[in-house]
């Protein structure tokens, strides 16, 4: 839980920046990386809903205020995704349902 949360702040922090970055920039290459990062980001929400249910009373709880704060992050990289899925043909994105 301790591992996950560093870099979950840190995605959260940076995902203002990196979008802003990337808007007037169509480059495929920016765009793998933003999709990079929201796999990223997903998979970390992932690993820390799991990891709340280990542990004491208190440290599921602080463990779901934590997921309860990185859920908008979250859903902002599913949105990343949706929207790539629908501007793009490319099949290997199916293969991170």
């Amino acid at each position: 839980m301790k591992k996950i949360l560093p870099s979950l702040y840190f995605a959260l922090c940076a995902a203002p920046l990196a979008m802003t970055a990337n808007a007037g920039n169509s480059d495929t290459a920016d765009q793998s990386m933003e999709l990079a990062e929201a796999f990223d980001v997903i998979q970390e929400y992932r690993e820390l809903r799991e990891s709340c249910a280990i542990g004491t009373y208190e440290q599921r709880r602080r463990c779901v205020g934590e997921l309860s704060e990185a859920n908008t992050l979250y859903r902002e990289a599913k949105d990343v995704i949706a929207k790539q899925k629908l501007s793009t043909s490319d099949s290997t994105l199916a293969s991170y349902n």
